[in-house]
């Protein structure tokens, strides 16, 4: 039995262990687990934010003084109290007080720790650059052996490709909705298997209203492939090919994808190409702007040869325009599709 098992089995008989450390790189699981060792504690408690049996202690928000105090104070409402210390370094003082005070630990009280981002080799916090691998290694020894005689280290890292696809299928099921094998290797292909993407993108998928989640579903909805029509848009101004921009325009209005989005696009578009243009214009070589702006490079290479031509004061029009379209957005009646699509006729005509 592994770990995860292990503490599966724990919250099931509800036979809590002094001490619990979750640790690994997915952080939706380790904030998944952290909420799972909470219910398990303090069952039906909707307001758990006015718990007090509930204490969280991140890096910048505690002392020794009040974890210890924390210690010393029997749970109120419910059999155990919950202490929870989130994204804190190995050597930070609180963890140093727990590894040379291990008495202070009692039956009444559970010890979570997790860093909800990051790996445990990169809690060790180093403000003295001298310090030695030893040292480091060191610190992390003494954690671990301080877990596994008073608590339960748990290894949480990505999910293996089979059980992720159950993952998904199963949390398309929860929203009534259905997804076949291929589109969901489909939607892991555009997404990623970052699993808080993941879900913030089946969400919006089983939201749109459609009972069936296909391949098609997922070109319309997901981020990724938002991106690559915000690409295709700037693409096509550039290249002043009004059908294909009408066309996205068109496209964009039947999938409802957001007015700020388009705005953020095409105002990123006009200040990049007005901040190549003065760089040019300065002699700045072309692997240098691209360092500076921290752009592709072939992205920079393709906006050079576009602007040649162009005045300097037509970028900054265009930039005028965008800000004005964004006044008028949100001080008039007139849609914002009607304002989007005049700034791209007026941006095509200036490049």
């Amino acid at each position: 039995m592994n770990n995860i098992d292990v503490l599966k089995n724990d919250l099931k008989n509800k036979n809590f262990r002094k001490v619990y450390w979750l640790y690994g790189n997915e952080p939706y699981l380790k904030r998944f687990y952290s909420s799972e060792i909470r219910k398990a504690m303090f069952e039906n408690d909707e307001n758990i934010g006015q718990n007090p049996d509930y204490v969280i202690f991140e890096e910048n928000n505690m002392t020794v003084n009040d974890f210890s105090e924390q210690l010393e104070m029997f749970p109120i409402m419910h059999n155990k109290k919950l202490v929870v210390l989130k994204d804190v370094p190995f050597n930070s003082p609180i963890i140093t007080h727990i590894l040379k005070n291990p008495s202070d630990l009692n039956d009444e009280t559970v010890i979570l720790i997790y860093n909800s981002t990051i790996s445990y080799e990169s809690m060790q916090k180093n403000d003295n650059e001298n310090e030695t691998k030893k040292t480091k290694s060191g610190d992390i020894k003494a954690f671990r052996e301080f877990i596994q005689n008073y608590g339960l280290d748990v290894e949480i890292n990505e999910l293996d490709i089979q059980t992720l696809n159950l993952w998904i299928k199963k949390q398309i099921s929860l929203r009534k909705c259905e997804i076949n094998t291929e589109s969901i290797q489909y939607l892991i292909t555009c997404v990623g298997n970052n699993m808080d993407l993941l879900m913030n993108e089946m969400c919006k998928l089983c939201a749109y209203g459609e009972k069936k989640i296909n391949n098609e579903l997922i070109d319309l909805l997901v981020i990724k492939n938002i991106e690559r029509k915000m690409y295709e848009l700037t693409d096509a101004i550039q290249n002043k090919d009004t059908q294909m921009v009408f066309g996205l325009m068109k496209l964009f209005s039947e999938q409802k994808i957001n007015e700020n989005i388009i705005m953020s696009t095409i105002y990123s578009l006009a200040v990049n190409l007005l901040k190549i243009k003065i760089l040019v214009e300065k002699n700045v070589k072309t692997d240098n702007i691209i360092q500076l702006l921290g752009l592709r490079d072939f992205v920079v290479k393709r906006y050079v040869q576009k602007i040649k031509l162009t005045p300097k004061e037509n970028l900054q029009k265009i930039i005028d325009n965008c800000c004005r379209t964004d006044l008028y957005s949100k001080s008039t009646t007139i849609e914002s599709d009607v304002l989007i699509t005049q700034l791209l006729s007026e941006m095509m005509i200036l490049l």
